[in-house]
């Protein structure tokens, strides 16, 4: 799944050739875009993001008059009464057609195909009102006035993207649909991103994967790094796993619901409302691990800790089945083939006992000099702030930032460092003033054991000075 008057860039890759080397062409689609300004309109928290300031600062400014649209009532409609949210505007918008200015569903596909969520008999007003927003609104107009931020994305994007392996996905999952591969990346769904999947009746399928982008000092677009090469990764890999989920669910859902259940609320966060879904994920999860290990020197640990902490429980026996089916394709041509053993790896697991195990490993966070709510700190002779640790961590990851209280309440920081001799402490450099309350926060996500495992515990730490 999991994250601006929308730019797209698609990556198109025919899967006829899969055995050449791919050449990555970027290009931009309007219909990403035009669907993510609606929600964004809409106020659909999750498409009001601002990792792109000079660019969303514009739309919000150019699309200001038509936030009354009775489309943008229609779009709340669908929110509350069919839960229409995150990966369902993009499955929406890559099912459309813009043709002489008309916007259409493509002809030609599956019933099956559109997102669940979609209600048909309220669909075609849903499309006669996108059309009546996009001629009034002048949409293509405002889309195309930044076309030299497009050409800007497209060069970055085709040229980091090069490192794409497409080719891994039929030699991992022994099946590839017939079809087109399209990399959309959305300057306004910020750290939200989704895998979408257009099915045609002649058994064709176009696949998606739609994912969000950040910009550097010089507003340059930013894609030069393994996270979102990852995220590229996971998002077409929901089109390889959901369907092998869906189909072998019943068989899955009365353990899954065990996982779940005992990690809802860390899964309910990431907008995982169901085992069904959590499955959807754990699969992709343990799938783009193995990419990045067939690929990159790798630290196997912390990907599970990471997962492990996300809710994912059993991420670390499921890519062990991977590595199985890997070493088997004889027995197994495809994951599809497979999936019996993945279903007994699951069913045969104690969700409980797992958990409970992979806490007992998991490093414990405190804040050593000052206690949580003191309200007599000395600003005169507190110069740090030291976390300290019950387990030797890896000295290379570490991270603050605000707490509670937000922004404004954040400490001045100097430096930070680790004690190298015991590496049971993090000590933060800060200057700070009297009469003041400070507030600040110690991810768990960001520390790890020497062995990569998580910390257990956020650390919150708001105090006052004299």
């Amino acid at each position: 799944m999991k994250r601006v008057a929308l730019l797209t860039v698609f990556l198109i890759v025919s899967s006829f050739i899969f055995a050449q080397k791919i050449e990555l062409n970027a290009k931009v689609d309007e219909r990403c875009e035009l669907l993510s300004t609606i929600f964004r309109l809409a106020n659909a928290k999750e498409y009001v993001k601002h990792e792109i300031p000079f660019y969303v600062n514009s739309l919000d400014k150019y699309f200001e008059p038509y936030k009354n649209h009775e489309i943008i009532d229609y779009c709340k409609m669908y929110r509350e009464n069919y839960k229409v949210g995150y990966n369902a505007p993009m499955s929406l918008a890559v099912h459309l057609q813009i043709v002489d200015k008309k916007i259409s569903l493509i002809p030609n596909v599956k019933e099956s195909s559109l997102e669940y969520r979609w209600n048909r008999d309220s669909l075609p007003r849903f499309i006669e009102l996108l059309n009546d927003f996009y001629t009034t609104s002048k949409f293509h107009e405002f889309f195309v006035s930044h076309s030299a931020f497009i050409e800007q994305v497209e060069q970055s994007a085709t040229e980091n993207f090069k490192k794409v392996d497409m080719g891994w996905y039929k030699q991992f999952y022994g099946e590839v649909p017939e079809g087109n591969y399209n990399l959309v990346i959305s300057l306004s769904n910020g750290g939200n991103n989704y895998g979408a999947r257009v099915k045609y009746i002649k058994n064709e399928e176009d696949l998606y994967s739609i994912i969000g982008c950040s910009v550097d000092s010089l507003n340059n677009p930013v894609f030069n790094n393994h996270r979102v090469l990852e995220l590229v990764i996971h998002e077409f890999c929901h089109s390889f796993c959901n369907h092998l989920i869906i189909e072998n669910y019943d068989k899955m859902k009365e353990k899954a619901d065990e996982f779940y259940k005992i990690r809802q609320e860390v899964l309910n966060r990431q907008a995982y409302g169901s085992s069904q879904t959590m499955l959807f994920e754990i699969l992709v999860r343990a799938s783009v691990i193995k990419y990045m290990a067939d690929h990159y020197p790798v630290n196997l640990q912390k990907y599970f800790s990471k997962e492990k902490r996300n809710g994912f429980v059993w991420i670390e026996e499921l890519y062990n089945s991977l590595l199985n089916y890997e070493q088997n394709r004889k027995q197994y041509p495809s994951l599809k083939s497979y999936m019996p053993e993945i279903i007994k790896a699951q069913n045969e697991l104690n969700p409980q006992k797992m958990v409970e195990e992979q806490e007992k490993h998991m490093p414990i966070m405190s804040v050593k000099n000052i206690k949580n709510n003191q309200q007599d700190v000395d600003a005169a002779t507190t110069s740090q702030i030291i976390v300290s640790f019950n387990k030797k961590m890896d000295t290379g990851a570490n991270g603050s930032t605000y707490g509670k209280k937000g922004k404004d309440y954040f400490p001045e920081v100097i430096g930070a460092k680790w004690n190298e001799e015991t590496k049971r402490e993090w000590i933060l450099d800060v200057k700070l003033k009297k009469n003041k309350k400070y507030s600040i926060a110690f991810p768990a996500k960001w520390f790890f054991s020497e062995e990569g495992i998580n910390a257990k515990n956020t650390v919150y730490l708001d105090f006052k000075t004299k």
